[in-house]
């Protein structure tokens, strides 16, 4: 800002005599706006989120006000406990589905039965007439 448009006033005496100083009063006017400037501060806003960004949000040092574990081994506590949980649907899924194996092969076996049997007996029957016939 130019200094002329800086004002210099004198305050009031006191009326004391052993106020020997004198006081005064610097007075600017009131600025609008500044024109121009060199800029730049968007990017430094930008920079310090980036860095902001990298900062580590890992809490689990910390310890719980509850109950003073580390927050890290509630939390591993928890993952263990899901693990299990899913673990266990899964091996109750997985015998589900090798007793429906086990019953349809049994199906399977009982339906193919009788007709293995009508397929040997007509085999033998015919290797019996082919043999038969090349007796004679």
């Amino acid at each position: 800002m130019p200094l002329a448009e800086f004002r210099l006033e004198k305050v009031k005496d006191s009326g004391k005599k052993a106020d020997s100083h004198l006081y005064f009063r610097v007075k600017c006017p009131k600025m609008e706006g500044l024109l121009g400037g060199k800029g730049g501060f968007g990017s430094l806003l930008r920079s310090i989120k980036a860095k902001q960004s990298e900062l580590s949000q890992n809490m689990d040092a910390c310890r719980d006000l509850n109950t003073g574990r580390r927050l890290g081994q509630v939390q591993q506590q928890e993952r263990l406990r899901e693990w299990h949980r899913k673990k266990e649907e899964e091996d109750k899924f997985v015998e589900e589905e090798l007793r429906r194996y086990e019953e349809s092969k049994l199906d399977l076996r009982e339906r193919t039965a009788p007709q293995t049997k009508k397929i040997d007996n007509a085999l033998r029957q015919t290797l019996d007439e082919g043999s038969s016939s090349m007796a004679q």
